[in-house]
């Protein structure tokens, strides 16, 4: 004799394996929204170091930037140097010193033969302007006499290129080209006494360029002594 469950033990049979199939269906449910809340923190926490990234990399442009533009004092066997963070202008300090001294022993304690001299105490001053203009001033204020001037000079830097003019040197004065090959004076009017650069000042330089020209080069007065180095 064949026997069926009852339709309560049906219906709870049919409730008892629905409830089993919806907490399986709210269980996955649940997974796929822990994954996409797991998912968006991670994106927030990658935009977030991406920021961070980008805030360091500006702190250390802005950090580079102002050590480059930062004035510079570098100490070295010829001076002190303070130069502009461009480079473009510059101040060095330096000196030379030379001391004599003179002792002798047993010579009687009546004579003073002993001495000291100084002989020479120079402070050397040279910089540079806006990368053109350069000088330089030695000054003396060792030996006997009264402090002087040793040496003083400007100088003018001439960047690439063609100068066509006629120059004359009066003053103690550089002229000093970028390179002997693209730094050229030249004078394109001709002329049978007038020279390309002429030299008129005692104490002056000439270096690392080309003179040209429809005329003498170089012409140097009597009288001065002219330094000419590259040319």
């Amino acid at each position: 004799m064949s026997t069926f469950p009852s339709p309560i033990i049906r219906t709870a049979l049919a409730l008892a394996m629905l409830s089993t199939g919806l907490g399986a269906l709210r269980a996955a449910d649940d997974s796929d929204a822990e994954i996409k809340a797991l998912r968006e923190q991670i994106r927030l926490l990658d935009q977030r170091l991406h920021q961070l990234e980008q805030k360091q990399q500006l702190k250390e442009q802005e950090a580079a930037a102002a050590a480059k533009a930062a004035p510079k004092i570098a100490v070295t066997d010829k001076g002190v140097t303070f130069t502009s963070g461009d480079g473009a202008n510059s101040l060095r300090i330096g000196g030379l010193v030379q001391l004599d001294s003179r002792l002798f022993f047993r010579d009687g304690g009546g004579v003073y033969n002993n001495s000291f001299v100084l002989r020479r105490a120079r402070l050397i001053s040279e910089g540079t302007f806006g990368r053109i203009y350069s000088f330089q001033l030695v000054t003396e204020f060792g030996g006997t006499n009264a402090p002087s001037v040793l040496d003083g000079n400007l100088g003018v830097a001439l960047g690439k290129g063609t100068f066509d003019e006629p120059t004359v040197v009066s003053k103690s004065v550089t002229l000093w080209g970028a390179c002997v090959a693209e730094t050229i004076v030249t004078a394109s009017e001709p002329s049978d006494t007038s020279a390309t650069i002429g030299f008129a000042a005692a104490h002056a330089m000439v270096r690392n360029l080309r003179v040209t020209g429809e005329r003498l080069g170089i012409v140097v007065s009597s009288g001065t002594s002219p330094v000419i180095e590259d040319v």
